[in-house]
């Protein structure tokens, strides 16, 4: 017995059928339209076209059947809604009930449409669609930005800033290394009552059950710059820049929670995220309270929440897997996601997700290649060959020395340049070695001598983490001298080269203490000894001329890039490397929620970035000031409470009745125009006020990693 054919089949049967029937009948004059241009909503039309076909087609495939079709008695089978067979739903899909008491009737097909009224709708349609395509010019004709945007296409850079969504899996590379039974007996038991609702797909992470349900957005958004577009030189054609837009409920829990760093009272962040769990500096403020507790699965929860509320607000044409959409590092509202990235890849790190770690490093440079604002270059220098990506490694450093080669070897201050950074010279001799297939090893080993001769500076620390042993000639040497700290190197330029030599060093020794290539490196240091200079900083080598002239100036954004790249750190092996920040940059007063923020930037957390933005009141889903008072008691609060309505409200949760207390004397001094006297909770000061605590900077708490408050 042949197999049943499906319907699509069946129906294509009948169709045929059905026209060697009507043979002799006159066919249809109407032709088929041909393709025409349409506007860039024209593509909605069809669906509603298809739909118009099948039921015009219907009246004749339902006579087809009665006409050839025989019939066959079968026993019928009562369904329990209606007691009609299942061969009668077969065979007669279209029955319209016409009887009174609702028994099913003889079906009548529709009468087919004219063609002038088809005609008159789709002309309607489309003049409406072209309405549209000129309301939102944005829209129409716009280069596709999912993945496959990875068409031949795109430039090179945008191919190889692409990120795999395959790899941005942490828990999918653990089960690679583990198997699918371990690493779910590892997962924490999750007792919470949440049940999912709304959206909760999630690329950067995956929604847990934990989590609260999440709102629309959750007050963040996103809108491309046009004229805004920063003065940068696109390095290549296909740039597209973005900022996040905070909604003014948003602004207001932005607010709080800076009030809430500032008055150091760590209770208001719980208050604030039980009833708005997905404000991202408070989740990112929280991940650094947990991780200095050496609570790293806590840490890493809380900053896998914030991303999740990034990613909520990327809707319409931004994709941040495209490798051609950028972020305005300049903006205050973008740089929290930055962070989030950022620590997400010190934390993928620290549970061995190398592979992870890179796709996240490769995004994160996607956001901003020109400033690379954290630092992700000092990331993939190692997880690019710890990962088995030589091949790509090698592509984007013959990219940038290429690019640099276009511009005449010029140095451009302004934007970084990998084939210029010590790492990448060490690594590059690394992956030129991996992707060798013979015994013949002069590419490699001409790229180790480079490097070498390039930056010696790398070659003592290296060999110590790594525990090679150097010979006495070559250790002794004065380009092989180990610089400390900021003040033993003597300046900015020569400081940034002391610490990204020790940087790759820490990082990359575990590469370089396997014995072949230990072996390979001793081999090669004879070679590299008669073209050493006299002093690690010396200008004669011309790779290591340009990088001292890239980092020259410690108040550039490059130069910020690589403080604030330190400074993010939570390992204590990293943390040392802060003696290598310049002292006028540790001074810097900046929130730990945005360490270091760029030289060139157009916005903080400040008065001029707060102005206008009403503190948290109730409304739907319950504020964090959802007292009940009266807006006039609250204005009054507000005026004569030393900590605001916000440190009202956390003393009103802390310690209800000293609440009312407070509130009893505010009533009985506001004629008198006095402040109430020995108020406990009195935490956070005004935004970017003008008295700053010495110690702590702006009358707070200096919370962890930070280096107190953003001067006004």
């Amino acid at each position: 017995m042949p197999p049943r054919a499906n319907k699509r089949q069946q129906r294509e049967l009948e169709e045929i059928a059905a026209l060697a029937t009507t043979s002799g009948h006159e066919s249809s004059e109407e032709e088929i339209p041909t393709a025409k241009s349409r506007p860039a909503f024209a593509a909605l039309l069809d669906d509603d076209v298809a739909a118009e076909e099948e039921e015009e087609e219907e009246p004749a495939v339902q006579a087809a059947l009665k006409s050839k079709k025989p019939k066959k008695k079968k026993k019928a089978q009562p369904t329990a809604s209606s007691g009609v067979s299942q061969d009668q739903i077969q065979s007669t899909p279209l029955k319209a009930s016409t009887s009174g008491e609702g028994s099913p009737g003889p079906s009548k097909p529709k009468p087919p449409k004219s063609k002038a009224a088809k005609k008159a709708k789709k002309d309607d349609l489309e003049k409406a669609l072209e309405e549209l395509s000129i309301k939102y010019p944005t829209l129409q004709d716009r280069p596709s930005t999912s993945n496959a945007e990875a068409s031949g296409s795109r430039s090179s850079l945008s191919k190889l800033l692409a990120v795999s969504l395959n790899y941005l899996d942490a828990d999918a590379e653990l089960r690679r290394f583990f198997g699918a039974k371990v690493v779910k007996s590892a997962e924490p038991k999750s007792s919470s009552s949440h049940k999912r609702t709304g959206n909760t797909r999630s690329q950067l992470t995956k929604f847990k059950p934990a989590w609260a349900p999440p709102q629309m957005r959750d007050g963040l958004s996103i809108h491309e710059l046009d004229e805004e577009v920063p003065n940068v030189a696109e390095l290549d054609g296909s740039e597209r820049w973005w900022s996040i837009e905070p909604s003014k409920k948003y602004k207001s829990l932005t607010k709080f929670f800076i009030q809430t760093v500032q008055s150091g009272d760590p209770n208001g962040f719980y208050t604030l995220l039980q009833r708005h769990p997905y404000h991202a500096d408070t989740l990112l403020q929280m991940s650094e309270v947990f991780s200095h507790r050496e609570e790293y699965t806590q840490a890493a929860d809380v900053i896998e929440r914030a991303l999740f509320a990034y990613e909520r607000a990327f809707v319409g044409s931004f994709n941040f897997t495209s490798g051609v959409h950028r972020l305005d590092f300049d903006i205050v509202d973008n740089r929290p996601f930055f962070l989030g990235v950022h620590r997400y890849i010190i934390d993928l790190q620290r549970r061995g997700c190398h592979r992870t770690a890179f796709e996240y490093s490769r995004l994160l440079l996607g956001l901003d290649p020109h400033t690379d604002p954290h630092g992700s270059l000092f990331y993939l220098d190692y997880l690019a060959i710890k990962t088995n990506m030589a091949g790509w490694f090698l592509e984007v450093y013959d990219y940038f020395e290429k690019k640099g080669i276009e511009q005449g070897n010029q140095v451009d201050v302004t934007r970084w340049r990998p084939d210029l950074l010590p790492g990448w010279a060490y690594s590059r001799a690394l992956a030129i070695r991996a992707e060798e297939k013979d015994d013949d090893h002069t590419k490699s080993d001409a790229a180790l001598v480079e490097a070498i001769v390039a930056f010696p500076s790398v070659v003592s620390v290296l060999a110590a983490k790594a525990d090679i042993p150097l010979p006495s000639n070559i250790s002794a040497h004065p380009a092989m001298r180990v610089t400390t700290d900021y003040n033993d190197a003597g300046d900015a330029s020569k400081s940034a080269l002391a610490l990204l030599s020790h940087l790759y060093a820490i990082r990359s020794s575990p590469l370089w203490k396997i014995p072949e290539t230990a072996a390979w490196f001793r081999s090669v240091l004879p070679t590299a000894l008669p073209l050493l200079p006299d002093s690690p900083y010396s200008t004669s080598h011309p790779t290591r001329s340009k990088f001292l002239q890239l980092i020259s100036s410690p108040m550039s954004n490059l130069s910020f890039a690589l403080w604030r790249h330190v400074i993010v750190q939570t390992n204590p092996n990293y943390r040392r490397l802060i003696a290598f920040v310049p002292p006028e940059i540790q001074v810097q007063r900046s929130y730990s929620c945005d360490p270091l923020p760029p030289p060139t930037m157009v916005s903080a957390y400040n008065r001029a970035y707060f102005e206008g933005v009403e503190e948290v009141g109730g409304g739907e889903g319950g504020g964090i000031g959802a007292t009940g008072f009266p807006r006039e008691i609250m204005e009054l609060i507000e005026r004569l409470f030393p900590g605001g309505a916000a440190g009202f409200e956390r003393m009103r949760v802390n310690d209800a009745e000293a609440a009312q207390d407070i509130l009893l004397q505010i009533a009985l001094n506001a004629q008198e125009g006095a402040a109430p006297q020995g108020g406990a909770a009195a935490g956070a000061g005004p935004v970017g006020g003008d008295e700053h605590d010495p110690e702590t900077g702006g009358g707070g708490l200096r919370m962890p990693g930070g280096f107190g408050e953003e001067e006004d």
